[in-house]
């Protein structure tokens, strides 16, 4: 299997005859950022991200609602919030916490059927 950047660097190579010097700058920075990733990821320091750190994300939790109406019997209800996300969610994504309010809602009647 042929990296990226080796295959980068192949179509560099035979194209460079028809870049300018700026547009070939901009291209050798690229391949040296390509390179960077694959070197990160191989090491296992490179995450992606589902969303952005901040964005709106859903997450299915157990709340304790009043049964009664009269603060006397407590239960459990699961309901979908919706939340920033943080990076501490990462492992959350697809179990707890999801990108639409559709899938989270999908996944709460799931678990409740089960």
């Amino acid at each position: 299997m042929i990296k990226c950047s080796k295959a980068l660097g192949e179509i560099i190579e035979r194209k460079e005859r028809y870049l300018t010097p700026s547009e070939r700058e901009t291209v050798n920075v690229s391949h040296g950022k390509l390179i960077l990733l694959e070197e990160m990821e191989e090491q296992g320091r490179l995450i992606i991200l589902p969303c952005k750190v901040g964005d709106t994300v859903y997450k299915v939790v157990q709340k304790s609602v009043d049964l009664t109406g009269y603060r006397m019997e407590w239960g459990q209800e699961t309901v979908v919030e919706a939340v920033k996300f943080r990076i501490g969610m990462i492992d959350s994504v697809g179990e707890t916490v999801f990108l639409t309010r559709e899938e989270a809602e999908t996944a709460m009647m799931k678990r409740e059927k089960a």
